[in-house]
């Protein structure tokens, strides 16, 4: 059974499985990144309607929505700046840029999972 993207945790593994040669990881892992955001989105704006009925039926007394966005926000900040130094411990020219992308992909997932659905 082939494992999906969204179910694994080593995206350049799951790339290099599928591409043969290395220039191809580059648009791999792009089209997998793609993918992910597009999930996020989805299940954050889920989770915004979500709150938004949760802030209507207290009258905003949790400001759910806030919460979220600024959740949010705070979490693309802490993955990006991690895959940035994820990508910077490694020399220019191999793989840097392939790492960049991996660790988005992979944080990008576990935020899906963190949004409550897998």
């Amino acid at each position: 059974m082939t494992q999906s993207i969204a179910t694994t945790d080593d995206p350049l593994a799951w790339c290099w499985d599928r591409v043969s040669t290395r220039p191809g990881l580059a648009p791999c892992l792009g089209n997998l990144l793609r993918e992910a955001e597009g999930r996020l989105a989805a299940e954050l704006a889920e989770a915004e309607r979500e709150a938004a009925e949760l802030d209507r039926v207290t009258d905003n007394r949790y400001e759910n929505i806030r919460h979220i966005r600024e959740s949010d926000t705070r979490w693309r900040a802490y993955r990006d700046a991690e895959c940035d130094r994820q990508s910077a411990a490694m020399s220019s020219g191999t793989g840097s840029g392939d790492v960049l992308l991996a660790c988005r992909v992979t944080l990008t997932n576990a935020r899906i999972r963190q949004l409550g659905k897998p």
